[in-house]
């Protein structure tokens, strides 16, 4: 019914039609549907010839469209709440509604956020927080995602040179998700433009050997792009790392000898990345961050009670899975395990975690029954 009155309100396909529209969004809305409240709200807002225009009427069913979970309901009731149309005025609960919207993907409730961070509209001003979001609306805009797709359909096609060459100009400009692909291209092999002819070349005829030493230079440049995705908050960019941590791949910062002085360090300064070795002790560090951040994506993503707790339990798992990991390979003599590492420690903590949240599950769902 809503998206029937969509059409008629938006002219797609039929002839526009608002008075038409409102009928759809009015049977929409007795059922309690979200789209139906927002498109009702839009009718009162504006007003039609059969419809008189009142914005406390508006109010009343973006309210309801926003607490029944609508993206679109979400950032018009936070727009009444800036412009205090039908509503009191309330910077606050306008960036808490744009901010809700946000958190659903709705780009224009990322920009004007945006505008309200960088001048201080109901929350601190905070240039980075704005220029962090004006970046999220760029990625969103059509440019960026007709070279999205066009790296996609070429990948598609098995031409991973090109593809990669595409992603890692997105990569390059800050764009996350294009930065995990290219590690990702990187990192199986997939792509290998970034390497010299001489890598290429390399190892004879020995190609088990040579295979070995592309995918270990892959990896060296693979690793600065997990690194880059991972700082914007991607979980699985996180968790590659951790395996990078685990198995030795990529590199690390070599500090070198204490006691060069000042101007020898500088010198050598271009000389710290080394090779790195096998660091049990990150590895679960990055594991760990990788649960968190799921964790908050999912509690994000649902409304709580027993669903809510099931996700997390499920991310748990996952985690002390690798932790299982650690913890045997602490059993290995070869496996050089920090003693600073308490592997053993980490898994019995997931086993709690994971014991609380069945705990949790079975209230939950008691509640619900």
């Amino acid at each position: 019914m809503a998206l029937l009155g969509y059409m008629h309100c938006l002219g797609l396909g039929v002839v526009k039609n608002l008075d038409t529209a409102h009928a759809y969004f009015a049977s929409s809305a007795l059922q309690d549907d979200a789209m139906g409240h927002n498109g009702l709200g839009f009718i009162y807002f504006h007003g039609t010839s059969g419809v008189q225009q009142d914005h406390a009427a508006a109010y009343k069913h973006f309210n309801a469209s926003a607490y029944g979970g609508s993206a679109d309901g979400m950032f018009n009731l936070a727009s009444l709440y800036l412009t205090g149309s039908g509503v009191t005025q309330s910077f606050q609960r306008s960036a808490l509604w744009y901010t809700q919207a946000l958190d659903r993907g709705h780009t224009p409730a990322a920009y004007t956020l945006a505008v309200m961070h960088l001048n201080g509209v109901g929350t601190v001003r905070n240039c980075k927080m704005a220029v962090d979001l004006l970046k999220k609306v760029c990625e969103r805009g059509s440019w960026v995602s007709n070279k999205l797709r066009e790296a996609h359909d070429l990948q598609r096609e098995g031409r991973n040179e090109a593809a990669a060459w595409l992603f890692l100009r997105l990569a390059e400009a800050g764009h996350e998700v294009a930065q995990m692909n290219v590690a990702h291209l990187l990192d199986t092999g997939a792509a290998q433009f970034l390497q010299a002819p001489s890598a290429q070349n390399a190892s004879g005829g020995n190609a088990s050997l040579h295979q070995d030493e592309v995918r270990a230079a892959g990896r060296i440049h693979a690793q600065r792009h997990y690194e880059l995705s991972a700082e914007q908050g991607n979980a699985l960019a996180e968790l590659r790392l951790g395996d990078f941590a685990y198995y030795g791949w990529g590199l690390s910062l070599d500090d070198g000898p204490e006691d060069l002085d000042d101007d020898l360090s500088e010198v050598s300064s271009e000389l710290k990345l080394v090779r790195q070795e096998a660091d049990l002790e990150l590895a679960v560090a990055h594991y760990r961050r990788t649960a968190a951040m799921r964790i908050t994506g999912q509690w994000m993503q649902l409304c709580g009670g027993a669903q809510t707790t099931r996700a997390m339990k499920r991310i748990y798992n996952i985690i002390m899975f690798a932790l299982l990991a650690v913890g045997f390979a602490g059993d290995i003599p070869d496996a050089r395990v920090p003693k600073e590492v308490a592997a053993g420690d980490s898994v019995v903590e997931a086993a709690e975690v994971l014991a609380a949240l069945d705990a949790e599950v079975k209230a939950a769902a008691a509640k619900e029954a």
